[in-house]
């Protein structure tokens, strides 16, 4: 999820490069940072970044294992690690320091920002405390992997101590320049997580079905997918714009029509409860990673 999002950033930083349309109060990004823990992470990331259409007055370096160095220099900090990796990284020596009156921006499933807050200030090696001068201030976010073409549907909840308004700029402008952004309590991070993040891979498996039924009966692969996605864009655009789902699927339907036929075998292969049910569950093993240690 962080390469989307790097990518993402890149290709906004050349758009407004290109227009020359931004006036902003904050400076814009001029390096990125990505640290790895694995040395078989390093090359391929390289590859990766060098075929991102990225903006060249922002270089990307991929630097191995040194994360409290790397978060010493930077000014913005994006935590995109497992859950299970959090503690590590935030209560390593010198972290604490290291995050002294930055930007934190969390993208970490099932941990809160009070739960990233006690992973780095109740380390021995800490000596700032959650809410004095010198801690870090926190965003937890949730965007999901279309990031990386710029139209993720990003969930935002911020800790209860107001972000300097320096700071709640540059954080709404990263999200922002990857896609949507929607603010919820922190009490339904959770769910709202689940909701904007994992549901493109159930849709996906949507896809997948109708793109099988189209070329079981002729229909060529590429136009297929080309066709099904559209109607899907289609479909999304319609609902952002005030139409409810049952209101879409009675525009579509006649009466004894091929929609009709179509929409009898996913009501009866219970499709709609199926994917509630698949949402639901997706929320409880968040509650879980949580959890973890």
């Amino acid at each position: 999820m962080g390469t989307a999002i790097l990518d993402g950033l890149l290709s906004s930083l050349a758009d407004e490069g290109k227009t020359r349309r931004t006036q902003r109060s904050q400076q814009l990004p001029t390096r990125f940072i990505a640290c790895v823990d694995r040395p078989g992470s390093v090359e391929p990331l390289r590859k990766r970044i060098s075929s991102m259409n990225g903006n060249t007055t922002a270089p990307v370096e991929v630097w191995l294992q040194r994360n409290v160095a790397a978060v010493e220099i930077a000014e913005i900090v994006l935590l995109a690690c497992q859950p299970s990796q959090a503690g590590a990284i935030l209560g390593d020596a010198g972290m604490a320091a290291s995050l002294a009156d930055k930007l934190l921006l969390s993208i970490c499933v099932g941990l809160s920002a009070p739960t990233l807050q006690h992973l780095i200030y109740s380390s021995a090696n800490s000596t700032t405390t959650a809410g004095h001068p010198g801690r870090c201030h926190i965003v937890h976010a949730m965007p999901n992997t279309a990031s990386s073409v710029r139209q993720s549907a990003t969930i935002l909840s911020t800790a209860d101590i107001p972000l300097p308004p320096e700071m709640e700029a540059s954080a709404m402008w990263v999200f922002e320049s990857v896609g949507t952004v929607t603010r919820v309590a922190s009490s339904a991070m959770n769910a709202a997580s689940v909701a904007a993040a994992a549901t493109p891979a159930f849709f996906a498996l949507a896809l997948e079905g109708a793109v099988r039924g189209a070329t079981a009966e002729g229909v060529d692969g590429e136009d297929a997918v080309r066709m099904i996605a559209q109607a899907m864009k289609g479909t999304a655009e319609m609902a952002l714009k005030g139409l409810s789902p049952s209101k879409i699927k009675e525009m579509v339907t006649t009466p004894n029509g091929c929609t009709a036929r179509g929409v009898e075998i996913l009501e009866a292969g219970s499709v709609e409860e199926t994917f509630s049910g698949a949402v639901r569950h997706a929320i409880l093993r968040v509650f879980e990673l949580g959890k973890q240690p």
